[in-house]
């Protein structure tokens, strides 16, 4: 009867062991696995949708920018603002970023430190020419109180449109180097990034990350070639510059003229600006 007792028993004993031991493997073990992976994955689908977003709005941004630059001569207060909209979209890249660390692949997580790298390239390049802006806006303010005065400076006259002469310059090589090269970087490398995302999901995938691959090659390329070369028709140039290519021919002759003619009338307009500040 023992023996009975313990043929049945052993067998049911084994049965439960195996079944405690199933249940604190799937308790303990596998379930907090699923349940982190799908966390991880509903984390990754919401970061997603929150960086196709920022990728939008900072490609409008961009372009913004650019319509701004459509006009020359852009003062220091217009350059402020925009810095401003660049400082607070690297702030919410950054924090996207630190997502990623947790989240996201290795690619990712480079691609998203590029990403950043090259705003703070746009924002390093419009820092620099908002201070030559301010200079120029200094200068010409001086020169504002000297006409006031019925006094003649040809010296501080000199300084002022040397300093114009640069600024235009800048602004041009500026406007180029953003529309030709990091505006059009950003965009590619927000590509990229939306098929990682997509990719690390399991999503369907575009066909189009290799050409996306070769392009942010060609744009490192041009990137180094990139040489704008000063000419003698840069206020010219900074009248029609969305319309034409950086490389341009310095011409002469009556082109200089004309270019002359732009000059004064963008010199008039700013001091106008600075003695309207200063009556405010």
């Amino acid at each position: 009867m023992k023996e009975e007792t313990k043929t049945i028993i052993f067998p049911i004993a084994i049965s439960a062991a195996i079944s405690i031991i199933g249940f604190i493997c799937n308790f303990y073990i596998f379930t907090p696995k699923l349940v982190q992976a799908e966390f991880e994955r509903e984390t990754l689908k919401d970061l997603l949708q929150q960086s196709s977003e920022l990728y939008m709005e900072v490609n409008s941004k961009n372009e913004k920018t650019l319509s701004l630059f459509g006009s020359y001569g852009i003062n220091s207060n217009k350059l402020d603002s925009v810095l401003s909209d660049y400082f607070h979209t690297i702030n919410t890249v950054k924090k996207l970023n630190a997502k990623l660390f947790s989240f996201g692949s290795n690619e990712q997580i480079e691609f998203g430190k590029a990403y950043l790298e090259n705003l703070y390239q746009i924002v390093s390049m419009i820092s620099i020419q908002q201070t030559e802006v301010k200079q120029l806006e200094l200068l010409i303010r001086e020169s504002n109180d000297k006409i006031d005065k019925k006094l003649r400076d040809s010296v501080l006259f000199k300084q002022t449109t040397d300093k114009l002469d640069y600024v235009v310059q800048s602004e041009n090589q500026l406007y180029f180097r953003l529309r030709d090269i990091n505006f059009e970087k950003v965009k590619i490398l927000s590509r990229i990034n939306n098929y990682l995302y997509r990719e690390k999901l399991g999503l369907k995938l575009t066909n189009d990350i290799v050409d996306a691959y070769k392009q942010l090659v060609s744009l490192d390329s041009t990137s180094e070639e990139f040489d704008y070369k000063p000419h003698k028709s840069e206020y010219l140039t900074a009248r029609t510059r969305s319309l034409i290519h950086y490389k341009v021919d310095g011409g002469g002759g009556l082109d200089s003229i004309a270019n002359q003619i732009a000059k004064l009338e963008l010199l008039g307009r700013i001091m106008i600006e600075q003695q309207s500040t200063k009556n405010k």
